[in-house]
């Protein structure tokens, strides 16, 4: 299934703390919720700092799972803005 290749991918992803910007931007526009909220924590975990003011708007979302995963992954980031 195509789908969880894309989770797949993420994993690897962060485990491998090699950042894919185009799969992060994929994925931060998924219908599942969850899929974003895992998206925006592998965001801080592996330090995209490009995708950080797209952080920084997640903070407000509506889903409180990707806001509070938005806000966490800058801490972890421990970016400054």
């Amino acid at each position: 299934d195509p789908v969880y290749s894309l989770d797949a991918r993420l994993l690897a992803m962060t485990d491998q703390r090699q950042a894919d910007t185009a799969l992060v931007d994929r994925l931060l526009t998924d219908p599942d919720a969850r899929r974003r909220a895992r998206t925006a924590l592998a965001i801080g975990q592996v330090r995209i700092r490009a995708r950080y003011p797209r952080l920084r708007q997640l903070l407000v979302d509506g889903d409180t799972g990707i806001a509070a995963n938005a806000a966490y992954a800058l801490g972890i980031a421990k970016d400054t803005g």
